[in-house]
């Protein structure tokens, strides 16, 4: 989780308050995640994510990750997706790493993605991070987690 400045009175209290929040089912994911504070300066940018798989099922399986910010914007990528299996999940989930990965943290972004994404990171997150994110491509949800913890601004996947 990110670590939070301690440096006043103020600052001791406000991390007491985040740390006597209950975890229960409602703030599972704020505690796996971490909070973040609203922007009030800055509107959202919204990226839009796609992943891609054929030959699945042969020897020549490729996959391939899009990550588009807006017309010529530098964060834009086209990327192969590495990995042992590769799957349209696996090309979704390594997109919106890629997406997030050198994206500054302290913007609000919006993500659009695949249901199969948020659904690892929301209705089975509490599943996945007991074994420690150790199913299928957990070695790229485990960097996205990383990601997610570090942000100091919110991030919404849609």
């Amino acid at each position: 989780p990110r670590f939070l400045p301690s440096d006043t009175l103020l600052d001791c209290l406000y991390i007491d308050t985040i740390n006597s929040i209950p975890v229960g089912k409602e703030n599972a994911l704020a505690h796996l995640y971490g909070f973040t504070v609203p922007s009030r300066s800055q509107s959202p940018l919204r990226v839009f994510t796609a992943g891609t798989c054929s030959n699945q099922l042969s020897t020549l399986v490729k996959a391939g990750a899009g990550i588009f910010f807006g017309p010529g914007s530098k964060f834009n990528i086209a990327a192969r997706v590495p990995g042992p299996s590769l799957s349209s999940e696996r090309a979704y989930t390594f997109a919106v790493w890629q997406a997030i990965r050198d994206f500054p943290g302290n913007r609000p972004l919006i993500v659009y993605t695949s249901p199969y994404f948020i659904n690892a990171l929301t209705i089975h997150s509490e599943r996945n991070s007991k074994i420690k994110w150790s199913g299928a491509n957990g070695d790229i949800f485990k960097n996205i987690v990383i990601c997610i913890q570090r942000r100091e601004s919110w991030l919404h996947f849609a």
